[in-house]
């Protein structure tokens, strides 16, 4: 419904962007006056059309819902995993030199905001857009966004916030954007509008995020031969910097950070709820996300593993490893604020 004019209070700014708009040329009208005015004529909130699901697709869901999450045999074949792992390193090439050192060379770090198409999953409801990265609760955050804007659907299709997959999420396509602009086009956020929305971006420790993405697509998924050149595939997106998603550098200073844990119950879930109560989000919703949080792990966990552990000791106690990781990382470790790995210090392994 459309409103019946503006407030009263503003009337005295509509009379004066209206004389410049009469009284001088039009490239001289600020954008932002246009962007006043045409906010009195935009409803507050753009809701999102959910389309409902075929029996076919509910079919799916609840096949794949029956099936009890298994631990891959893969990730407990530790005999394999060290005897594919284990090969002596090399000595770096930079010599051990400090992370910024290294970096200051030109095409020795990989370089900040890179522009790759993102994945933006939203409550329109309650005005929250979260980046999703692979590797970093993405399909839990976009299952709770998913929730927030239709609880009650949720809940009576016998969904689980842990159990989702992208191939049978309850939204898949209805909440999500591919870029930033098709998002703010579609809900009609305007520049001066974008405060009123709260963007999150889980963030997640550069090592532990790129053991998970290892184990999960190399390991587990055995989808990888030993030998061949090497290919840059959808896969490769699980490991890509944090820092190259979702027009980081445009719109940092909009994001909420909040950073991930593989134990939930600590600073994940008091920042997950500090940012719902921040956008009205109901006391039940929250505590209703919590448990669902606190309920378990995701299919794909990779944390708990034998090979989880080998591998963890493996990288951390190589400095040629580490220093590795440390120039595919280095902006993550610098625009997400965490300490970077002291390698220089490692010995030979």
């Amino acid at each position: 419904m459309r409103r019946c004019g503006p407030p009263a209070a503003l009337s005295l700014l509509l009379l004066f962007c209206l004389a410049v708009q009469l009284f001088c040329p039009p490239q001289l009208v600020d954008d932002d006056f246009r962007q006043i005015i045409k906010s009195f004529n935009e409803p507050e909130t753009v809701t999102v059309s959910y389309k409902r699901k075929t029996m076919f697709e509910k079919f799916i869901a609840e096949e794949f819902y029956r099936e009890k999450p298994t631990r891959a045999r893969a990730l407990e074949d530790i005999r394999k995993v060290v005897q594919y792992n284990s090969d002596r390193t090399p000595e770096s090439i930079y010599e051990y030199r400090a992370a910024h050192e290294i970096c200051a060379q030109e095409d020795a770090c990989l370089p900040p905001f890179v522009d790759i198409a993102p994945l933006l999953a939203t409550s329109p409801k309650k005005k929250i857009m979260a980046c999703l990265v692979q590797k970093t609760m993405s399909t839990v955050l976009s299952s709770i966004l998913c929730y927030l804007d239709q609880p009650e659907e949720f809940v009576l299709a016998k969904r689980s916030i842990l159990r989702e997959h992208p191939r049978i999420r309850f939204c898949a396509g209805d909440n999500e954007f591919r870029s930033m602009e098709k998002m703010r086009k579609s809900l009609k956020i305007t520049a001066r509008q974008l405060n009123a929305w709260k963007f999150l971006l889980l963030t997640r420790d550069p090592v532990d995020r790129f053991l998970s993405g290892f184990i999960d697509q190399c390991i587990r998924g055995l989808q990888f031969v030993q030998t061949g050149d090497p290919e840059v595939t959808g896969v490769d997106i699980h490991i890509y910097p944090q820092n190259w998603r979702c027009d980081l550098k445009r719109y940092h200073s909009y994001y909420t950070f909040i950073r991930y844990s593989n134990k939930p119950q600590g600073t994940l879930l008091r920042d997950l709820a500090a940012a719902f109560r921040d956008r009205n989000v109901s006391e039940s919703s929250i505590r209703y996300i919590t448990k669902s949080l606190l309920s378990g792990r995701t299919k794909h966990s990779t944390v708990t593993s034998a090979t989880r552990k080998f591998l963890e000791h493996r990288l951390k106690t190589s400095p040629y490893l580490m220093e590795l990781i440390v120039r595919l990382f280095y902006y993550d470790y610098i625009h997400l604020n965490y300490p970077i790995p002291d390698y220089t210090q490692l010995g030979t392994f």
